[in-house]
């Protein structure tokens, strides 16, 4: 479950994608630079391991308030080529696993279908 953090702690945003192809890398560098400037919250772009190949494309970096975490390509194999209720059970049970390592108050999916409709049981 999301947790309701006390107040003066600076919040956690979990912001995920498993897919940064055609537009979702422009996205993703939108939010980035938005985040970037928001210093009252951490985020933590949760995106597949592949990704780290276009950081210098689109000129991401780790800055104070702003991290990235990988998914591997091994838990990547969880989701993939599975039936539709497959995929989008192991991915929110991926995402709700990254929430709670991180002490997310908030998480931001790209691609809402990929958590539905197990984000409500799991998260």
């Amino acid at each position: 479950m999301l947790k309701t953090l006390a107040i003066g702690n600076m919040g956690v945003t979990i912001i995920y994608t498993y897919s940064f192809t055609g537009h979702n890398l422009e996205y993703l560098s939108h939010l980035y630079n938005i985040c970037v400037k928001r210093i009252d919250r951490k985020y933590i772009f949760l995106v597949p391991e592949q990704f780290r190949l276009r950081f210098e494309e689109v000129n991401l970096r780790e800055v104070d308030n702003v991290k990235f975490d990988f998914i591997s390509i091994e838990e990547q194999k969880r989701y993939k080529g599975k039936s539709l209720w497959k995929f989008q059970y192991n991915t929110t049970k991926i995402l709700a696993e990254r929430i709670h390592k991180h002490n997310a108050d908030k998480c931001f999916c790209m691609f809402l279908s990929a958590c539905s409709p197990f984000g409500i049981i799991l998260l």
